[in-house]
């Protein structure tokens, strides 16, 4: 019986072992399966922790870079007002020693710009601390024309705006934004563009005021050198400059205000010299205290 089942009995047991090497093979996966689930779990949790470790650091250096950031802008746009209130009290002073006593006129010129200007410096502080708490600006309707005619006026007072400096364009077209906002926006343009063509012969600074439908734009266009597509770029870059000891907050400053009063920048190389800054507000409806 054994000789005539043996082929049976040899393919039974050779079933057998392979059904007993199958399920060891099985085990052997499923372990190893296990124990690199195990390694993975834990490599993710340890990414998870580096993560976390790593976003806690960026945290960290963002929230550093914005108080550098905030503290770079009061520097920069401190320096208008405070230099101002030097100038004056310096020409004063100057009197003084001479002997001579300012007249009464000049006195009271002298006194109300420093008592202005240092409200537009109290203001700034408010302005940037503003910032830091991410409140609302304070917006109000106001006329676009005597604001660019004011600082224009003021900045060639005080010595900052030195080139021709011509202004046309729509008259009494009113805005809705933060006065201030918008001084400090023509303050930097202005300025940039007086820096442009401080060694330009022929230098001059256009400045047009538009009414494009919706929005007022301020354009401020000055014919100074050709600009390589490098520092073209840099103008984009907040925290690059071209000037040697610039900061590279000018521009991002502008963009800042203006895109906080529904406005923007743009910012276009002009073929033959020079570059063209257009700055859009939202225009003010008749007799509204806002755009709409």
């Amino acid at each position: 019986m054994l000789n005539y089942y043996r082929w049976y009995f040899i393919v039974g047991c050779g079933a057998l072992l392979l059904i007993i090497l199958n399920w060891a093979y099985l085990a052997f996966a499923v372990r190893r399966k296990t124990e690199q689930l195990r390694k993975k779990v834990e490599e993710n949790r340890e990414y998870e922790r580096e993560n976390r470790k790593i976003t806690e650091r960026i945290e960290a250096l963002e929230k550093a870079k914005s108080i550098g950031i905030i503290s770079a802008m009061v520097a920069h746009e401190l320096k208008q007002p405070l230099g101002a209130i030097n100038n004056y009290s310096e020409a004063i002073l100057r009197q003084l020693k001479r002997g001579k006593k300012p007249a009464e006129e000049i006195l009271t010129e002298a006194l109300s710009e420093i008592k202005s200007e240092s409200q537009r410096a109290s203001e700034i502080v408010e302005f940037v601390r503003n910032i830091g708490r991410k409140e609302p600006r304070q917006r109000k309707r106001f006329n676009l024309e005597s604001a660019v005619e004011h600082t224009i006026e003021l900045m060639k007072r005080l010595g900052r705006l030195n080139s021709k400096c011509t202004l046309t364009g729509a008259e009494n077209l009113f805005v809705y934004a933060d006065p201030l906002n918008v001084d400090l926006v023509l303050m930097n343009l202005l300025k940039n563009a007086e820096e442009a063509v401080r060694n330009q012969q022929n230098a001059e600074i256009k400045v047009e005021i538009k009414n494009a439908g919706a929005d007022a734009l301020v354009i401020i266009e000055d014919n100074g050198p050709d600009m390589t597509d490098d520092q073209f770029a840099s103008l984009r870059n907040l925290g690059q400059s071209s000037k040697k000891d610039g900061l590279g907050l000018g521009l991002a400053i502008v963009r800042e205000l203006l895109e906080a009063n529904g406005g923007s920048l743009k910012l276009v190389r002009i073929p033959s010299g020079g570059l063209r800054c257009i700055a859009s507000l939202p225009i003010a409806l008749e007799d509204k205290d806002g755009p709409g």
